[in-house]
């Protein structure tokens, strides 16, 4: 069972995880965990964005209890960021055929590629440097 404070260290990239509180502490309601990177110099190929417009949907309660958005606001987000972002057990063709009909809709009802949170709660779950 993990603790809080507890940190799990992935040896190989050197990525850090520690438990802030566990999901025993708040009853099953929620994990908050910190991460920690390692800086490589590489481009990010935008990876940043899909990732905060899946939080800041979170923060403003724009997501399911599994934290997915409505499938077509799925559809639309994942088909812009789908050369960095991608199912791994779905072949990539398929994933392309859904988005292809669903992003279009998506963009119809007013979706965009990234969401920027209205609430205050966004600086709470993602880590600013410092």
């Amino acid at each position: 069972m993990i603790e809080r404070g507890q940190t799990l260290v992935n040896p190989v990239t050197g990525e850090r995880m520690t438990f802030l509180e566990t999901a025993a502490e708040t009853g099953g309601d929620r994990v908050v965990i910190e991460f920690r990177l390692p800086v490589r110099d590489q481009p990010a190929l935008q990876f940043e964005s899909p990732i905060e417009t899946m939080f800041s949907l979170a923060a403003d309660g724009k997501t399911n209890a599994k934290g997915m958005p409505n499938p077509f606001r799925l559809a639309v987000i994942a088909n812009a960021h789908f050369d960095t972002v991608r199912l791994p057990v779905v072949p990539a063709w398929m994933q392309r055929t859904a988005l292809a009909m669903g992003a279009p809709f998506g963009r119809a009802i007013g979706y965009g590629t990234t969401y920027t949170a209205a609430s205050a709660q966004l600086d709470r779950l993602v880590a600013r440097p410092a």
